[in-house]
């Protein structure tokens, strides 16, 4: 027999020590250690007997990428000799087994049989029928007391409905913890998250303080009254244009001219060709030094144009608004621009054109599985303005776009007295 001592905070000693609970929820902040008390609880669970744990995630690569690399991390700390299958299967030396399961193909948990104990990561973004599946394979001869663990940080869309009203109807198996209260991240990071989500809105008291939000209005880019600035007259002599072209049968191509304050220029071009948006851009570039012009290169639609425009300028750049985002933060492009728009006018950027605020608050900001900020689908933000396209607010977002890498600044771990011993043979 030896023994192996982990350092843990109150909050995953409290999710471990409810070992004989059939259900047990800890719902928190992101980056509160919610993955290490997930995989603590699963290896315990193993080395006590022989069990048969399914350990589920939203995807294959979440599955592999963190929790089943937290539990192969707590498997050599324990020193334990294992088998693993990557990102499927592990068997240990003594028999135990856990099986990976994710929300990308519900239907495939229904094939275990005999599982003595199940954990979700992110359970408020799966599915309710990835949980039904999941619970229903916890049956057995054997089975006295099935287990079922669930992880996450809140979610606050429709699909998580059924995760709200499991932590209501069992409120005494919800453990809450808080960003802040993880004793291992620096003062820097806990900092970082508060300066990224905005102390005080939704998405703070959703993502930091492990809060459920109710109101409508709580994914909103921005809301109307955000729009508080005012012109600036001395706003320097720097300048940035973004131009999002037609497509998809819309005549309308739109390109902004603004400076660190405010709009200072706007053209609104109807079934225009590549050399009459070519002239406009130049015409609105007379006289000005312009840092850099970003056009919106996806689908295409742009190629055109940059290709003429590339020949005589060297801060011309496209942006495909899918592809990956500087910010790893965001989850693609157009996230990250938007997002960078959001800042301005929060930060005093002046916007006071009726339309263009229309289009930008109709912009929803979520955040995905991943912990990424996920703007939704251009589908439904035109549904929401009546079926007109957001091609005024694309091009002011596009002005804010940057193809400088935005590093992410990797949190210092300290240690903390909150210890527990395992002895296990």
């Amino acid at each position: 027999m030896h023994s192996v001592t982990l350092t843990l905070l109150p909050y995953q000693k409290e999710f471990i020590k409810r070992a004989n609970d059939p259900l047990v929820i800890l719902c928190a902040g992101v980056s509160a250690g919610k993955t290490r008390a997930a995989a603590t609880w699963v290896v315990l669970e193993c080395l006590k007997k022989k069990s048969r744990i399914i350990a589920g995630a939203q995807t294959h690569v979440a599955l592999e990428r963190v929790l089943f690399r937290e539990i192969e991390m707590m498997l050599q700390s324990f020193g334990v000799q294992y088998k693993y299958n990557k990102g499927q299967y592990f068997q240990l030396e003594n028999g135990s087994e856990i099986f990976g399961a994710t929300n990308e193909n519900p239907v495939a948990v229904l094939g275990y049989t005999d599982i003595d104990g199940a954990i979700i990561d992110e359970a408020a973004y799966a599915s309710e029928d990835f949980f039904n599946y999941t619970a229903d394979r916890l049956r057995g001869e054997h089975i006295k007391v099935p287990k079922i663990r669930l992880i996450t940080s809140p979610s606050n869309s429709v699909a998580s409905k059924w995760f709200k009203d499991l932590c209501m109807k069992h409120p005494d198996a919800v453990i809450h913890a808080t960003s802040l209260d993880n004793k291992f991240t620096s003062d820097e990071f806990k900092q970082q998250l508060i300066d990224r989500y905005g102390k005080g809105t939704p998405l703070y008291r959703q993502q930091v303080l492990g809060e459920f939000i109710e109101t409508d209005t709580s994914d909103a880019l921005v809301t109307p009254d955000k729009f508080a600035g005012s012109p600036c007259l001395d706003a320097g002599n720097r300048y940035w244009i973004g131009v999002d072209i037609a497509r998809f049968g819309v005549d309308r191509t739109c390109i902004i001219v603004r400076n660190n304050r405010e709009i200072v220029d706007m053209s609104i071009l109807h079934q225009a060709d590549s050399h009459v948006i070519i002239g406009e851009i130049k015409r609105l570039s007379i006289g000005r030094n312009v840092e850099r012009i970003y056009l919106d290169g996806t689908g295409g639609y742009s190629s055109g144009v940059f290709d003429i425009l590339k020949l005589e300028l060297d801060n011309v750049f496209e942006v495909n608004f899918g592809a990956k985002s500087p910010d790893v933060m965001c989850s693609n492009n157009r996230s990250y621009m938007y997002r960078k728009l959001k800042e301005a006018i929060e930060s005093g950027f002046y916007v006071n054109d009726k339309d263009l605020i229309e289009e930008i608050c109709a912009q929803r900001m979520k955040l995905n599985a991943a912990g990424l900020f996920q703007l939704v689908p251009k589908e439904e933000v035109k549904e929401y303005l009546g079926g007109k396209s957001p091609d005024l607010s694309d091009a002011l977002a596009l002005s804010f776009y940057s193809n400088e890498k935005m590093e992410n600044t990797v949190a210092s771990h300290d240690r903390c007295n909150e210890c527990m011993t395992f002895l296990f043979r």
